[in-house]
């Protein structure tokens, strides 16, 4: 819950964009300003996706258009094949939003709370970051990655992982 406490202090200030970047993420040089220049209303950097046995393989927080649950993640070497082509901005199912910028004015067009954990009776659990993209889907908010903001991900507490 704490990114609502983050969000709605934001919101009801007259700043227009929001950053956030959690403490276990090491941004990049320039990522600010490449997201800014984006100009999109949610759009995050990519990072080490985490994994139950705490090994990386490969996999990232930013998940491929389509339908499914947020299982068929892009892995760091099709992003940075993309950024390498020039294209620098990919719409995305939903991801993690470690490193990611909002512009304020999309929460008014969000159900609230904007971020929430949900726990289903199959032990599936849907993250804050992913209750937010699909309220975001419900009201047809697009979310991007930024293939130039690349992270270093501190990876359960054993390993640093650059991508």
């Amino acid at each position: 819950m704490i990114k609502i406490v983050i969000v709605v202090p934001t919101f009801e200030t007259i700043y227009p964009d929001t950053f956030q970047v959690i403490w276990d993420l090491k941004k990049p040089e320039g990522a600010l300003i490449n997201m800014l220049d984006d100009d999109k209303d949610i759009v995050t950097g990519y990072y080490a996706h985490r994994v139950f046995n705490a090994k990386y393989d490969g996999r990232t927080n930013a998940c491929k258009l389509g339908e499914f649950n947020y299982t068929n993640q892009y892995k760091g070497s099709e992003l940075k094949a993309f950024r390498d082509a020039g294209q620098y901005v990919l719409q995305i199912h939903g991801g993690g939003l470690g490193c990611a910028l909002f512009k304020m004015s999309v929460f008014n067009r969000l159900d609230f709370p904007y971020f929430d954990w949900t726990n289903y009776k199959n032990n599936y659990v849907l993250s804050e970051d992913l209750y937010l993209a699909e309220n975001c889907r419900k009201h047809n908010v697009p979310l991007y990655v930024d293939t130039r903001v690349e992270c270093g991900h501190i990876f359960r507490h054993v390993q640093y992982c650059n991508i």
